[in-house]
């Protein structure tokens, strides 16, 4: 709007007082506005722009009596100034920028001396605020970009967090089962060979669930999977602890779901990490806890809150697959954090273990 009402104004001035000038500065004029406008390269269009007015400056400088020059020409000029100072890299904005800098001071040369040598010192200062300006806001967007690479920096690396706990969620809690299994074979070969075929047959079981939980993880990896979570139905945990059962004979698993709980539309980042909790906790019971003969897990709903409870009367025991580093533990810590929840885990006054998490639930979903 300013560029096309300085035009009109050069029109009107221009035929008034130099009408010899008039068509090679109202064509300067338009073809500036529509460079500073135009898309496409932005080098090109600099210096097609410093071409042009370099031209009618060379071609009004012969003439006798000049008074004027273009002003939507100069403020076009000024505008392509401020955009190369602001979106070209430096070794093209520096000639684009002298060029256009020689063209804007030149503008005056094409009045009568010496009035044309003191517009030209006064054009000198626009066109320096006008690479200021383009330097600050070049500033400005280093700084957005930095601001944002910073972000995406920080959510790959949440990403590798996650990915890394959920490496441990699903392959430990086989791997565990395999592991154990092994070295119960080991005791028992000597006294119960049928003993032993059946353990090498829940070690392929768990070996087979390990390796396509690794596969899944090499699929989000590459992009061919959204999730690994397991899911948004409650009743999925009857599945894991069916497995848990078949891989470890001789512990009894009770479950006890709530009320409506298995109906209920929960979130399923809440029905993850709830899944997430029993997972853990089984998977600790097998590594920590040999001496255990019964596993209870209580999931209930009270006040707007989603508890889940699992506990066994094992004592806890170190084995040879526990590495003490503890992440799972933490990985679960931070999972329930996330979602205002709270995590205790601890030993029972009257033996045994428990893992105790209270989640928030939203009220849609009651």
């Amino acid at each position: 709007m300013v560029l096309a009402f300085l035009l009109l104004f050069d029109l009107f001035l221009i035929a008034s007082q130099e009408p010899r000038a008039a068509w090679p500065l109202l064509v300067a004029g338009v073809l500036t506005t529509a460079l500073s406008l135009s898309p496409g390269s932005l080098a090109v269009r600099a210096a097609l722009g410093a071409a042009c007015s370099g031209v009618v400056t060379a071609w009004l400088f012969t003439l006798e009596g000049s008074r004027t020059w273009g002003l939507a020409e100069s403020a076009a000029l000024l505008l392509l100034i401020a955009a190369v100072s602001r979106l070209t890299p430096a070794r093209v904005a520096v000639p684009c920028l002298v060029a256009l800098c020689g063209a804007v001071i030149a503008q005056p040369f094409r009045l009568a001396a010496p009035v044309g040598q003191l517009y030209s010192l006064l054009l000198a200062f626009p066109a320096t605020g006008a690479i200021a300006l383009g330097g600050v806001l070049r500033l400005g967007d280093q700084r957005k970009d930095a601001e944002l690479r910073a972000v995406r920096e920080a959510v790959r690396q949440k990403e590798r967090l996650d990915l890394a706990r959920e490496l441990h969620d699903f392959v430990a809690h086989h791997v565990t089962g395999i592991v154990v299994q092994a070295q119960a074979a080991q005791v028992v070969a000597a006294q119960n060979a049928d003993a032993v075929t059946t353990a090498l047959k829940v070690i392929e079981r768990a070996g087979v669930e390990a390796l396509a939980s690794m596969r899944q993880l090499v699929a989000v990896l590459r992009g061919e999977a959204a999730s690994l979570d397991p899911g948004s139905d409650v009743g999925q945990l009857r599945e894991l602890i069916e497995g848990f059962t078949r891989s470890s004979p001789g512990l009894a698993v009770a479950l006890d779901i709530g009320d409506g709980l298995e109906a209920a539309s929960l979130p399923p980042p809440l029905v993850s990490t709830m899944y997430r909790v029993v997972q853990e906790s089984l998977t600790n019971v097998r590594r920590h806890a040999a001496s255990a003969t019964t596993v209870s897990i209580t999931v209930d709903r009270a006040n707007d809150r989603l508890r889940v409870c699992v506990r066994d009367d094992g004592q806890p025991a170190t084995s040879s697959a526990d590495d003490g580093t503890g992440f799972g533990l933490a990985g679960l810590t931070e999972r329930v954090d996330s979602l205002g929840g709270t995590l205790r885990v601890g030993p029972r006054l009257e033996g045994g273990w428990e893992v105790l998490a209270t989640l928030p639930t939203p009220r849609r979903a009651m």
